[in-house]
């Protein structure tokens, strides 16, 4: 009888050790389902300010094509005002010819000659302008382009950090499904 006491108490320890290292290895489960937990949340986030950093570079990309339009629309105004101010520059040094040798008959031919002067001035700072604001245009193109490489640059990294959480996630799968 002492024997089987012994035995029964032998038994009673096995089980009752065995029953901690379930205890235990529920405890751990349950971290490791809220550690995957996390790591999905975490992901999901991720997930967002990666969809949301797409939304923000096809609007910069719009905005950028936009701009790029209007860029070229302006140089092309720019090389036409060039054009006609070329040719209203030709148009005034001939007439300036032929006035000179009118100039003594009216008044009226003086005033003509005084008007396309003033045009080929205006028409000059006009232009002048243009080559301007075309510089300012360039330089905000430049920064521009600047910051988009900024910004893919930190999409680069977001992402990579993205690879990262993604494979912690794999990883912690793997371990639960252990």
């Amino acid at each position: 009888m002492k024997q089987a006491q012994k035995s029964a108490e032998h038994w009673q320890a096995e089980l009752n050790g065995r029953e901690k290292d379930l205890q235990s290895l529920i405890a751990l489960n349950e971290q490791k389902r809220q550690k995957v937990k996390k790591l999905t949340l975490l992901q999901k986030e991720r997930n967002n300010q990666l969809n949301n950093q797409w939304a923000v570079q096809r609007e910069v990309t719009s905005q950028f094509l936009n701009f790029s339009q209007m860029s070229t629309k302006m140089q092309n105004d720019v090389c036409n005002q060039v054009s006609e101010f070329r040719m209203l520059h030709n148009d005034t040094q001939s007439l300036k010819k032929e006035l000179s040798s009118l100039r003594k008959q009216t008044k009226h031919e003086n005033a003509e000659i005084e008007a396309a002067d003033q045009k080929m001035i205006k028409l000059g700072e006009e232009y002048t302008n243009l080559l301007k604001e075309t510089l300012e245009l360039q330089k905000v193109k430049k920064e521009y382009t600047e910051k988009m490489q900024q910004l893919k640059r930190e999409q680069l990294r977001e992402q990579a950090s993205h690879e990262e959480c993604l494979h912690a996630h794999r990883r912690a799968t793997e371990l639960l499904q252990k």
